[in-house]
């Protein structure tokens, strides 16, 4: 003879079976992104790199502009690139990069301070004047930048043909970051800073490279160390 259950045991079946939903709730909140990093190895020769691309630059801005231009390579870390933009002023100077021949995007910033000072050694004054209030950059304060990062990434893809031939190459800019849409939010990418002084004037220029395309080329990192 089967056996009717009193209302306490449903309600203890009923109650087990939403304290089970939540556990597994909690499981697929979990962030297995947080998990996914790249290698120390790869980490290490991604540094030698752009310790080079660094050195290199210096040197290329510093006749380019006809004055003395430091660089220094600050962090390199990953975060998710929502977590990059986040980070970033606004308005600042954010560039779209192509990765020729690879169907990959990277994106650069520049500090505003520090694009003003570029911009006054681009059309001929010592850079000796403050950098002027928090201000979207003009049309043809846009193509001046333009004209330098062309001169950046031309060094950038030398210093990679270590690793790969990768062409970088600028396709927009922005004054928005909100407003360049080339990198899911939830992707990770490695972040590169670069700290840049000329004359009185320091700023940051930062490059975020897709981990998922430093992975692919994983084994070339390999070989170069």
């Amino acid at each position: 003879m089967r056996r009717v259950l009193s209302q306490q045991e449903i309600d203890a079946v009923f109650q087990g079976s939403a304290e089970s939903k939540e556990a597994r709730g909690d499981v697929l909140a979990f962030d297995f992104n947080r998990l996914d990093r790249l290698p120390k190895s790869q980490l290490r020769a991604l540094h030698l790199v752009h310790e080079n691309f660094v050195r290199n630059l210096a040197s290329s801005l510093s006749a380019y502009l006809r004055s003395y231009v430091a660089l220094n390579l600050v962090s390199m870390e990953q975060m998710s690139y929502g977590e990059f933009q986040e980070g970033l002023g606004n308005p600042t100077c954010i560039a779209y990069i192509g990765m020729a021949p690879y169907e990959a995007t990277s994106v650069m910033e520049l500090n505003m301070s520090l694009v003003f000072q570029l911009i006054e050694l681009l059309l001929g004054s010592k850079g000796s004047s403050p950098p002027p209030a928090q201000r979207k950059i003009t049309d043809i304060e846009k193509k001046l930048v333009q004209t330098l990062m062309r001169v950046v990434l031309r060094d950038l893809s030398e210093a990679w043909k270590s690793v790969a031939d990768v062409v970088f190459s600028i396709q927009s800019l922005a004054s928005e970051p909100q407003l360049l849409y080339v990198i899911a939010p939830g992707e990770a990418v490695i972040v590169i800073a670069i700290e840049v002084r000329v004359g009185p004037t320091s700023g940051l220029m930062n490059l975020a490279i897709p981990s998922i395309f430093i992975k692919r080329l994983r084994h070339k990192f390999d070989q170069l160390q």
